[in-house]
């Protein structure tokens, strides 16, 4: 058996939310050339349906969808779409969060460089809105769909090592000056607590679906969807 035969994924459906992101188009194009047709769900619409048009240019099966992880109708649409085109969801990938670093106009608005005394409370609602509340969501939308299918699937949370390691602001300033106070990421963090928790843990597992939260690793979407 070949490494491509051990981690095919023909016929299966992948959503990645984030997915037009700098780690989330390296997610779709993953699964994808493992045999997934891919659902690339992101805020921007043009950007998702940029990934997904290079995705399809290249030979392969995909969908772009604008979605708000935040919003449940949003969500519900999001799911209604994968399914009208590709008829089932079998593979989630939550990449999406809220990252000021990648924010050209993050410092205009006073998010960086500012430091932990200053960070706008606003913000960091905003980050705990998407970087959890989006999963949860996202998570319970597909698990439904995944659970009346009756077969395996797979729910992977892109987390940060900074849940569990607080950052080292002083790698973030450069010539003297900061460039960007880390405070997001931890929000990502915490999903490999929420994962871990008993309910949400037995809730999947049941239901022969597994959901590992991991870093960021662009080929790690892949294993972890044909490991199931």
């Amino acid at each position: 058996m070949t490494i491509q035969e051990k981690f095919d994924l023909t016929g299966r459906v992948a959503v990645v939310t984030g997915g037009a992101g700098l780690l989330g188009r390296e997610f779709c194009r993953t699964l994808a050339e493992a045999g997934a047709a891919v659902a690339v769900v992101d805020l921007d619409a043009d950007a998702a349906n940029q990934v997904a048009s290079d995705l399809i240019r290249d030979g392969f099966r995909a969908q772009g969808i604008a979605a708000d992880i935040t919003d449940p109708a949003s969500v519900d649409a999001l799911t209604a779409s994968v399914l009208s085109t590709f008829g089932r969801v079998d593979i989630l990938v939550n990449s999406a969060a809220l990252d000021p670093k990648f924010d050209p106009d993050a410092a205009a608005r006073g998010i960086a460089p500012g430091a932990f005394e200053d960070y706008p409370l606003e913000q960091w609602n905003a980050a705990l809105n998407v970087n959890l509340t989006g999963m949860f969501l996202v998570t319970q939308a597909c698990v439904k769909q995944m659970v009346a299918q009756g077969r395996k699937g797979s729910v992977i949370n892109i987390c940060s090592t900074y849940g569990l390691n607080g950052p080292d602001q002083r790698i973030y300033i450069k010539d003297g000056k900061r460039v960007a106070y880390i405070s997001p990421p931890t929000t990502r963090g915490r999903r490999s607590a929420s994962t871990r928790s008993p309910q949400a843990a037995c809730s999947t597992t049941t239901k022969n679906i597994s959901s590992p939260t991991i870093p960021p690793r662009p080929s790690s979407a892949a294993w972890h969807a044909r490991t199931r």
